[in-house]
């Protein structure tokens, strides 16, 4: 059944890993290059046995390495053989790692609370914010994009040549609403940046839902479902994909399709995950496409949820038998979901069953 006629979720607090796809490296027949090559030694670090236990951020790079980031103890990169660990004393802006990205060169980009690095010829390069350049909020195929570590309301944009900061463009609101939930955090803060199969970019907000940027500008959906929380403070807009029919989950009661001149249609969501005591619909932080269609969705508190479109099944993740905080969730090229966990690590599921990942 395809996805599109079902749908809807809402947020939790926490980073997307949202929808990027990860790889088991080992299971790879491509040998992947080594760390040593990847880096060229000049890139300081020290090979450790295992990954930290806080791993909130996951990305595999088309060399089949795979870059964990915790929000605490820097990054981590997994080349199938060995573990490097990279804090600020060789070289990182910050050891809070609030994203990993490839541009279509295949550089890989580092972005932490304080800054965003980009990896050239073995080092981490910090990249200087163009203080003198003009904000333009326009598509072009050559740009990246990023949250701004540090600064609400802000995000930035790299050309391959120049980094920009551009302040988020107005929601066009009443001032009341602009406020309502303006409480622990600015409603114009990015939680979570994401590209979608037409290359348009997409920004999900604290409080303000999503803005999207195409080729006629950004351009705001400010629907209740996706600023608003159980009738309660927003979490803003955690995690974004895409489903195979080009339907847009967001994390909240209802999924998007996008159709011509900014117009959309909305479907409600799939009910509760958790049983019937809870609110008609599901809290999640990070969501994933599996090759098959399916979805996945990282739960924080309940676990890891599969949508195949007809059913939902779901997966705890437990360590010594209790359910652990599950962070992040994305899918390697066999199709095996990952997930990073608040306290306990790496898990890859093994059969029916999510087991401990990348200890050594």
């Amino acid at each position: 059944m395809a996805l599109r006629t079902v749908a809807g979720m809402m947020a939790c607090i926490g980073l997307v890993c949202t929808g990027l796809v990860l790889a088991s490296c080992a299971a790879n027949t491509e040998k992947p290059r080594s760390i040593r090559e990847h880096f060229l030694e000049e890139l300081n670090g020290e090979f450790v046995r295992e990954v930290d236990n806080n791993i909130m951020v996951m990305f595999q790079d088309r060399q089949n390495n795979l870059w964990m980031g915790s929000w605490r103890n820097g990054l981590y990169v997994f080349d199938g053989t060995s573990i490097r660990h990279i804090t600020e004393k060789h070289g990182l802006s910050s050891d809070r790692i609030e994203e990993i990205k490839e541009d279509r060169a295949g550089n890989v980009f580092v972005n932490t609370s304080a800054g965003l690095h980009k990896v050239e010829n073995g080092r981490l390069r910090l990249l200087p914010i163009d203080s003198m350049g003009t904000d333009v909020w326009r598509l072009r195929s050559q740009d990246v994009w990023f949250k701004h570590g540090g600064r609400e309301g802000y995000v930035l944009r790299y050309n391959g040549r120049t980094l920009s900061s551009l302040r988020m463009p107005p929601a066009e609101l009443p001032t009341d609403l602009v406020k309502k939930y303006w409480t622990a955090a600015d409603p114009y803060g990015v939680y979570t940046v994401y590209k979608d199969s037409h290359n348009c970019w997409w920004f999900g907000t604290a409080g303000l839902g999503v803005c999207r940027l195409d080729s006629t500008g950004p351009w705001w959906i400010h629907e209740p479902d996706l600023t608003e929380l159980h009738d309660g403070p927003a979490n803003g807009i955690r995690s974004i994909v895409e489903d195979r029919d080009g339907t847009f989950w967001f994390t909240a009661e209802y999924t998007y399709r996008i159709h011509a001149r900014h117009s959309y249609t909305r479907e409600k969501g799939i009910g509760p995950l958790r049983g019937t005591s809870y609110p008609q619909t599901m809290e999640y932080l990070s969501s994933a496409r599996a090759p098959d269609g399916s979805l996945w969705f990282a739960t924080y508190r309940n676990g890891v949820f599969r949508y195949d479109g007809r059913a939902v099944r779901r997966y705890p993740v437990q360590w010594n038998n209790e359910d652990v905080n599950v962070f992040c969730i994305s899918i390697d090229r066999q199709g095996i979901p990952i997930v990073g966990t608040h306290e306990h690590g790496i898990y890859r599921l093994n059969g029916e069953v999510f087991q401990r990942f990348l200890k050594l």
